[in-house]
């Protein structure tokens, strides 16, 4: 459903695309539908968009946030850790676009971080200064009573 929609909304589809809105657009692309290799070469593009305030807007900001999130779900333990480091940049640069989406990020964060168990836990700190204790624990707490004992 998602690369449908992606590839549904191209800029080039409209005619001549903005140069911005065709690197955020080969960014999606890669990051939806390449090989871990374009993945990771996009999730470095995505850094750059991230830190160029004027590429993310209320348009593009979930399909950036959203496909960032399915390289965190990716098999790839490397590609896992890549997207998570970009996870984090995109909470620091752009917190604004990530409000809505709390709960999708930490709860794919928190299941990336706990099948990874590795020892830099530095977006915990920054889902904490995004978004509350009070928010990480109410989704968090739920996810760990039902996990299978």
């Amino acid at each position: 459903w998602y690369q449908r929609r992606v590839r549904a909304t191209s800029p080039e589809q409209n005619g001549a695309a903005a140069p911005d809105e065709s690197a955020v657009f080969a960014v999606l692309e890669a990051l939806l539908g390449g090989s871990v290799e374009e993945k990771g070469a996009a999730l470095m593009s995505a850094l750059n968009i991230l830190r160029e305030d004027r590429l993310i807007n209320e348009d593009n900001s979930y399909d950036l946030l959203s496909a960032i999130l399915c390289c965190v779900e990716d098999q790839d333990g490397e590609l896992v850790n890549k997207s998570i480091k970009v996870m984090n940049k995109f909470l620091v640069y752009q917190p604004k676009y990530t409000m809505a989406h709390s709960e999708e990020i930490i709860a794919k964060i928190t299941r990336a971080k706990v099948s990874l168990a590795s020892g830099d836990n530095t977006i915990f700190q920054v889902l904490v200064s995004t978004f509350g204790e009070e928010t990480i624990i109410n989704i968090v707490l739920p996810m760990l009573q039902n996990e299978p004992s």
